[in-house]
């Protein structure tokens, strides 16, 4: 009888583990995921490495206490037009899209978070 004990013992302790280990861990959805997967597909970088390159990627960065996020040309040499349009997370983790007035004294903190290395 205690032989019998141990053996449902040790396989509702199996049993317990085998289940805990199964469950998969859902991960929250960032307002950063949400726009990797709206934007990151128009990321992309040009053959050429040194100051002719230019490269456009998704960056970040804080706009009137907002974090906004917006599509940025890396280019050391060009002369380029700055993002003019940037997504936000609204309400209810909605994307919204909004104007950017003065990007050069308004966007702050800018940060990478796609680029074609990731």
């Amino acid at each position: 009888m205690q032989q019998f004990i141990r053996v449902i013992f040790a396989v509702l302790v199996f049993a317990a583990l085998a289940y805990s280990c199964s469950k998969e861990e859902k991960k929250a959805v960032t307002c950063e995921d949400k726009m990797i997967e709206k934007l990151g597909a128009q990321v992309s970088c040009s053959v050429k490495r040194g100051p002719e390159q230019t490269d456009l990627v998704l960056a970040k960065g804080g706009y009137k206490g907002s974090t906004i996020y917006f599509m940025f040309t890396l280019c050391p040499f060009c002369n380029t037009v700055p993002p003019q349009e940037g997504y936000v997370c609204g309400k209810d983790d909605n994307i919204e899209k909004i104007a950017i007035d003065d990007f050069n004294s308004n966007v702050t903190g800018i940060t990478i978070i796609k680029d074609c290395g990731n």
